[in-house]
């Protein structure tokens, strides 16, 4: 199992192309079609058709390309040179190219890379992006660093695991999920660490050939989960205001111990 900040280096520069064949199955691009509609939606009821966002840990644009052909300008940012690239590939594809940017860098100096381009509407964080990959006080710097590049009254979403949701799963559930993608298959083995709040994962890549697997390889992750009362205190500390949570996002369902969070806050 991975521990520390190690696992981000070796996930997405050493060997990003693992993760990649996740990211590219057509079922996730899908779920950020979703996504992407959802916050669209959000932003809309808000008065912000078009807004300018910001996408921190974009990955390969799942969420920002959608948003960019609903009619909204996005700027991805990400640590992985082969994720921005694919990123800028598919915008291009998708005729977007105009309304996107994504560049690469690391969220931990955004304020650096992404000063020219501020102040932005809104600042997302997606699927457990980011926030939690290295401890409170870097977590900490990376929300005040977006909330100096958005503008007041601007918005941060963030969309994350659920420290309770996590606990309860790692105490009723197994650890073990093999996930099947046809050409290739995933065994990923979790566990949680109360006493430090993280997640540990361990993910063994496969390919498939006939009924045998061969090994590809192995990746993983060391991430923080909050509680929705500890990413209130974080995100207030550094400048937002808490306006809301929900359980789902897309169905905007009252928030619960148990299942995902989604968090709305305001730059104040």
């Amino acid at each position: 199992m991975p521990h520390g900040s190690d696992w981000v280096p070796e996930l997405f520069l050493r060997r990003p192309e693992l993760f990649l064949r996740v990211m590219e199955r057509e079922e996730m691009l899908q779920r950020g079609e979703r996504l992407a509609k959802a916050i669209a939606d959000l932003l809309r009821e808000r008065g912000m058709e078009g807004a300018r966002l910001l996408d921190v840990g974009c990955g390969i644009g799942r969420v920002a390309i959608p948003l960019a052909r609903l009619g909204f300008s996005v700027v991805g940012l990400d640590i992985s040179p082969l994720y921005v690239q694919r990123a800028m590939e598919r915008a291009d594809r998708e005729g977007v190219a105009e309304s996107t940017r994504f560049l690469e860098g690391d969220a931990r100096s955004m304020v650096d890379v992404l000063g020219e381009h501020s102040p932005f509407d809104a600042a997302l964080f997606v699927w457990t992006s980011v926030l939690g990959y290295y401890d409170e006080g870097t977590d900490f710097e990376v929300l005040r660093q977006a909330r100096r590049l958005t503008r007041r009254g601007g918005l941060l979403i963030v969309d994350t695991a659920n420290q309770d949701h996590t606990a309860f799963a790692a105490s009723f559930c197994g650890r073990s999920l093999f996930s099947d993608f046809g050409g290739f298959a995933v065994v990923e083995e979790s566990e949680y660490d109360p006493k430090r709040s993280r997640v540990r994962t361990k993910w063994t890549y496969y390919e498939r050939r006939g009924r045998d697997l061969r090994y590809v390889g192995e990746a993983g992750y060391d991430v923080r989960v909050y509680a929705l009362h500890e990413l209130v205190a974080l995100a207030e500390r550094a400048g937002w205001k808490f306006q809301e949570a929900f359980r789902n996002l897309e169905l905007r369902t009252q928030f619960r111990p148990v299942g995902p969070l989604n968090a709305i806050f305001e730059a104040v």
